[in-house]
């Protein structure tokens, strides 16, 4: 096999992920048997935002199949997913299957088969993975990917956030792509690029009126550098864990070494009146690193039946946090995702469908849920369909955007009598 970008996401987990460890755990240490919320409890109902990944490559979408399906386990590992499993599954990186198989990220089915259940589950939209303007390892294809969906989210009326990983800064150094002297130049170009393709539209997230940055990890920019960057700019600006001088607050992020216990240590840490944060849910941790070849596996957290996301997701909706983002949509590797899989169905996304006021004011059902699969899945089946039943894709996608659920399933039943698709079998994508 030829994969024609190294893997960066060794830059993000096995490096920063340990680092991150480092740090935290002596401040968890102090507040694990804290378990109060913060006392700006009282605000309002933060909305309900998902983190999304989008850096998958897969075939036939693309040519080959990307470094997060595969990671260093070689042709003949356990990871290729040239291969089908016994169940029928292709062997990826992964202790979950996606409900479509695996995927490519730049594909606009698949984008609009998530978009889609975002919009029936109640979320406000995705705050995505983004590593700069560079093209250094593929993160121009994440760029690209990136830049896709943001169209497809307006459609849906979902608002778009971003996360940087800022640690693409040193990492253009180490591989001699970037002077040592223009990293804060590096970083303000990666801030200019975000201001044009993002900050200026409508689909951008806001807390506030300033458009969402959030930046991943400490091992990136310092926090100088960040205050250099950021000067002059109108942005509310969130750092993991820690608020670093330039950021308006923090956010959390699932800590494997201490389990779901960390969540009350970030909110006993920013329990002081008027701190600025958001909060995080998530549904488990059970990352393939070591299966991979791609480093040691961290601790695995389980996901106690789906317990653990509605814990977490009440205590953040109850936490007086400015936002709350779930980690995550669909990191296979650590199998954080709450996008339905083979294992679990939507059960993950009931939950959030469950909490989410927007879901209750549309009318939207647990049941409905199913809707995007089986649009994808007529898609995957008529890739030329008729006009009738192109009409009928177009009529159920506004229907999804606007939250007209009873015309949506109306027309899904119309469509699914025109269309010639045959039976789903196991990895079909």
């Amino acid at each position: 096999m030829v994969r024609l970008f190294q893997p960066y996401s060794s830059i993000r987990r096995a490096g920063t992920a340990a680092t991150r460890l480092k740090t935290c755990v002596a401040i968890a240490a102090a507040f694990l048997l804290a378990t109060n919320l913060p006392a700006s409890a009282q605000k309002p109902t933060p909305p309900i935002v998902v983190h999304y990944m989008p850096w998958f490559v897969a075939k036939p979408y693309s040519e080959n199949w990307g470094w997060h399906w595969t990671m260093n386990a070689g042709d003949s590992g356990p990871f290729n997913p040239d291969r089908v499993a016994k169940n029928g599954h292709l062997c990826i990186a992964s202790h979950y299957y996606p409900e479509i198989g695996p995927y490519d990220s730049a594909d606009p089915v698949v984008q609009e088969y998530h978009l889609q259940l975002m919009k029936i589950a109640g979320l406000s939209g995705l705050i995505a993975d983004w590593y700069g303007k560079s093209d250094l390892n593929d993160f121009g294809v994440i760029r690209a990917a990136f830049q896709k969906l943001l169209p497809a989210a307006a459609k849906y009326h979902l608002k778009v956030g971003v996360c940087y990983e800022d640690q693409t800064i040193p990492q253009r150094v180490k591989a001699g792509k970037l002077d040592v002297a223009s990293r804060i130049s590096a970083a303000k170009e990666d801030l200019e690029w975000l201001k044009q393709a993002l900050f200026a539209g409508a689909v951008c997230l806001r807390v506030g009126d300033k458009p969402l940055l959030l930046s991943f990890g400490q091992t990136g920019l310092t926090d100088a550098e960040w205050k250099e960057t950021l000067a002059g700019e109108t942005v509310a600006y969130y750092s993991e864990h820690n608020r670093r001088s330039a950021a308006d607050g923090a956010f959390d992020w699932p800590l494997p070494s201490l389990g779901p216990a960390s969540v009350d240590r970030f909110y006993k840490q920013h329990s002081a009146p008027g701190e600025r944060f958001i909060a995080t849910a998530f549904t488990r941790f059970d990352d393939v690193y070591a299966e991979g070849n791609a480093g040691a596996s961290f601790p695995k957290m389980a996901d106690e039946k789906g317990e653990l996301l509605h814990r977490t997701l009440q205590q953040a909706l109850k936490s007086g946090a400015d936002l709350v983002q779930i980690a995550t949509w669909n990191d296979w590797g650590e199998g954080t995702g709450i996008e339905p899989t083979s294992q679990f169905g939507t059960r993950d996304l009931q939950t959030v469908q469950a909490a989410s006021a927007i879901s209750q004011k549309a009318g939207w059902k647990p049941e409905d849920l199913s809707i995007p699969l089986r649009v994808y899945r007529m898609k995957r089946a008529n890739p030329a369909p008729t006009a009738a039943l192109k009409k009928l894709f177009t009529r159920i996608a506004d229907g999804i955007a606007e939250a007209n659920a009873s015309d949506v399933r109306s027309a899904l039943a119309e469509a699914e009598k025109l269309s010639v698709a045959a039976p789903h079998a196991a990895g079909q994508r």
